[in-house]
């Protein structure tokens, strides 16, 4: 599954995952900040990892704006947590600069909270279809993540 933005591609590397907060924590020896929010415990979220190969393809320096990529799921909608990301990732900006020719492979994770979600919906939330927005206007460009 590949997208094209200018001189940018980006590739969808492996299955996205749907993990436990928990379980990412460990996962990549990692800590979270603000976890206390909304009076939230780790019970209330879950990560969704999306794991891109992004390229340059052209012959001069390109930027691409990772923040603009959203998650959804009938409903629901979230941007990559850029605490998570940074990480999650030697690059550290979700401005991603590429030289010519250059790739990159990187991982965004996005945050969904169970205060997002009716109870039901969220002892289901494993078994939801997820998607990732490339754009939204004028058309929208998405892909499937567990198809």
């Amino acid at each position: 599954i590949s997208y094209f933005s200018s001189s940018v591609r980006l590739s969808l590397v492996k299955s996205a995952e749907l993990k436990s907060i928990t379980s990412v924590l460990n996962d990549f020896d990692t800590s979270i900040n603000n976890l206390n929010e909304e009076n939230l415990t780790k019970n209330d979220i879950k990560v969704l990892l999306v794991t891109l190969e992004i390229s340059n393809d052209s012959k001069s320096e390109s930027i691409f704006p990772l923040y603009a990529i959203n998650a959804e799921s009938y409903g629901w909608s979230n941007g990559a947590s850029s605490e998570l990301y940074s990480q999650l990732n030697s690059e550290k900006s979700l401005n991603i600069t590429l030289s010519p020719n250059e790739k990159k492979e990187i991982m965004l994770p996005f945050k969904l909270y169970s205060i997002q979600f009716s109870n039901n919906s969220w002892k289901k939330i494993n078994h939801r279809d997820f998607f990732l927005v490339f754009s939204t206007y004028p058309q929208k460009i998405y892909v499937s993540l567990f198809s």
